[in-house]
């Protein structure tokens, strides 16, 4: 499966993204599953995004972020909120009290 990170996080989704068992989920932001690769910012000694100088634009630096491209075995897990599980386990027990409702008025 194909995902762009960002766009799913726009629609308020989350992915937990592992390649060859190592966690890039804070760094990913697009993968394949199926082709087995993970688009990623390479981040810095601090943990922060690693940033190149491009070519200076009318006096001003300029900067872009680093990526990679890492393959591999490629598993991905979309994270429920904890608002979505209890939309669910409250729709659970709205089907059953309803079940219960008829069977007790049959």
């Amino acid at each position: 499966m194909r995902s762009s990170v960002r766009e799913a996080r726009e629609q308020g989704k989350t992915f937990t993204v592992i390649v060859n068992g190592n966690d890039v989920s804070n760094r990913c932001f697009g993968f394949d599953s199926d082709e087995g690769w993970a688009d990623c910012y390479i981040l810095d000694d601090n943990g922060n995004l690693a940033l190149i100088e491009v070519a200076p634009k009318d006096g001003w630096k300029e900067f872009d972020t680093v990526t990679e491209r890492l393959h591999g075995s490629v598993i991905f897990y979309e994270n429920i909120k904890a608002d979505e599980i209890g939309r669910k386990a409250h729709s659970e027990w709205i089907k059953v009290f309803f079940a219960r409702k008829r069977a007790e008025n049959e």
